[in-house]
């Protein structure tokens, strides 16, 4: 006996149905392979804003434990008179301070914290050397220690905080070369090439300008 209509359609699928049956799948595999897509390139992009922004830690808290040991060394002039081993510009600072050990021997060294152009953007640099008797201000060579502390930045900007005299009130400036004064606070911009500002570095110096430094002549450091 000959089963029924009905009968004989639920016993498989016709061709039409197999069609938008495949059509469905294939957009359910084309949305869970893009929304996999965007969950891959999501992990990622949040990878490198982990490692950026560790690796901006790293730098900031350096440069903030360095500028911290800012020290009061002099220069000797030839006339007897003294000034202050300090210069700061708007996109440089020179200063005396001790040394993390694992960058050269102890004691007091002239540093200098400098922005250089580079392929990739602007560079941060360090420098430093030991001092000399002798030194009247800061001189580095091809010779000196340096290291790359940050890469591929627009805009590196220093500003200091301070007054020249007790008469002026102190207030923030793009420049110091005071000779008798060290700045209150220092403060450092950081400005990434694709537009991202680092938090600003804003440091107040520990030590004041009435702080003698001791030349030790057998060792010919300042300590």
């Amino acid at each position: 006996m000959t089963p029924p209509l009905a009968h004989r359609r639920q016993a498989g699928f016709t061709l039409l149905e197999m069609v938008i049956g495949i059509t469905l799948l294939g957009f359910i595999l084309v949305l869970l392979y893009g929304g996999l897509r965007l969950a891959s390139q999501g992990w990622d992009a949040g990878e490198k804003r982990i490692e950026a922004g560790s690796r901006q830690n790293v730098v900031i808290e350096f440069l903030r434990r360095q500028l911290v040991m800012t020290h009061p060394l002099r220069w000797r002039r030839e006339d007897t008179t003294e000034a202050l081993a300090f210069e700061g510009e708007r996109d440089a600072v020179r200063f005396a301070a001790p040394i993390p050990a694992r960058l050269g021997t102890g004691g007091i060294h002239l540093v200098e914290l400098t922005s250089s152009r580079a392929d990739d953007g602007v560079e941060l640099r360090m420098r430093w050397r030991l001092p000399d008797p002798e030194d009247s201000g800061f001189e580095f060579d091809d010779d000196s220690e340096q290291v790359v502390l940050a890469r591929a930045l627009e805009q590196i900007e220093w500003s200091y905080f301070g007054a020249d005299s007790d008469l002026v009130e102190p207030a923030w400036q793009d420049q110091w070369h005071s000779e008798t004064r060290l700045p209150s606070l220092l403060r450092m911009r950081l400005t990434g090439k694709d537009g991202e500002r680092w938090p600003d570095i804003v440091v107040a110096i520990a030590q004041s300008a009435a702080t003698a430094c001791v030349w030790d002549d057998f060792n010919k450091r300042c300590r």
